[in-house]
């Protein structure tokens, strides 16, 4: 019986040892974030609504980008972009043969796929800024207050560069009196009468990155 207590007692106490040993066992610790910056270039289709749907077809749109990553979720980031519309078949918008949209815009931007290097990401964007509409000399060019905000998949291909896919939204806060057209072959322009307009691109690019 003594010796059956003596043994007890030494296993509980290598069992203590053990947990304790397995407690002060280090665990490796994740490596640190570091702020990096990344940029990106990106073509596609520029599908026109609201007031510009009434006046143009699907275009062309380009767009160089570029985000700070402050925190693994979150970044800062400011886009430049053209879309060329082709002008519309409809013949009351005969005048606008071509139209150049001009998008600048800053915001945020947040991963919400784990940040894990490697890893397909999802990442969703929102942002401000302004809208140029450039009628190429059929028309005058206004600057209006606008919004964008996307969504894109990217896949990567090596550590520092991504191939993605995805859509934007920009809306434009026209003014009905800057735009026109020609009301049942009126040889005089009549306003077109819309308070916003705005576009959806589908893009697809190459994002770069800098540590």
């Amino acid at each position: 019986m003594k010796k059956a207590r003596v043994m007890g007692g030494w296993t509980a106490a290598f069992g203590a040892i053990v947990l304790l040993a397995a407690g002060a066992t280090p665990v490796r610790a994740q490596s640190p974030f570091e702020p990096s910056f990344e940029v990106d270039g990106r073509l596609g289709l520029a599908v026109p609504f609201g007031g510009i749907g009434k006046l143009e077809d699907i275009g062309l749109a380009a767009n160089l980008g570029g985000a700070y990553w402050f925190s693994p979720r979150f970044a800062v980031r400011g886009d430049w972009g053209l879309e060329a519309l082709n002008g519309s078949s409809i013949p009351a918008a005969q005048d606008f043969r071509s139209l150049n949209l001009w998008h600048y815009t800053v915001g945020l931007q947040t991963n919400l796929a784990p940040p894990v290097s490697g890893n397909v990401k999802f990442t969703v964007n929102g942002g401000l800024g302004a809208t140029t509409l450039d009628f190429s000399g059929s028309g005058p060019s206004h600057t209006y207050l606008s919004l964008t905000g996307g969504a894109r998949l990217l896949f990567p291909v090596s550590p520092q560069v991504d191939l993605f896919g995805g859509v934007q939204l920009n809306l434009a806060f026209t003014k009905g009196d800057d735009l026109f057209q020609r009301v049942n072959g009126s040889p005089d322009l009549q306003p077109l009468g819309t308070s916003s307009s705005w576009t959806l691109p589908l893009w697809g690019g190459i994002q770069v990155h800098f540590p």
